[in-house]
């Protein structure tokens, strides 16, 4: 079971997300930069989920200093058009809205496990009202 931080100032997204995770990961779930620093620690992260654009600064920063940890990343952003420039640099970003199963694909994917193929595949997409 990974140790997955997830960045998210939507509530909504932030929320179904988390339920997605949680039969699969421990999580912890925040909504601000400053919040996720203080679990930015290999020994506390093996993956960091995080939304792009948050109300204190920017995701692509804090992924890239998870980087410099060790500490593995997923990308997520209302932004289709910088979802798209980001995976062409061979980022893993997925845009908003995205489905539970595509989104459980890239956290797997990233933690170098097999995708969990039990139960019925969710196309119930998490939506975000803010782009971000």
């Amino acid at each position: 079971m990974a140790k997955v931080l997830l960045v998210e100032d939507s509530t909504d997204v932030r929320e179904t997300l988390v339920l997605a995770l949680e039969s699969r990961h421990q999580v912890v779930a925040v909504s601000t930069c400053r919040q996720a620093r203080e679990f930015l620690d290999p020994q506390q992260c093996g993956l960091l989920v995080t939304d792009l654009a948050l109300p204190d600064g920017n995701g692509l920063a804090l992924a890239d200093g998870a980087a410099r940890l060790g500490i593995r990343h997923v990308l997520i952003s209302g932004d289709s058009d910088r979802a798209d420039a980001l995976t062409q640099q061979g980022r893993v970003c997925l845009a908003k809205p995205f489905t539970l199963r595509a989104f459980l694909g890239a956290v797997d994917a990233a933690l170098g496990a097999e995708p969990d193929r039990s139960g019925p595949p969710s196309t119930a997409p998490a939506r975000n009202r803010s782009r971000g």
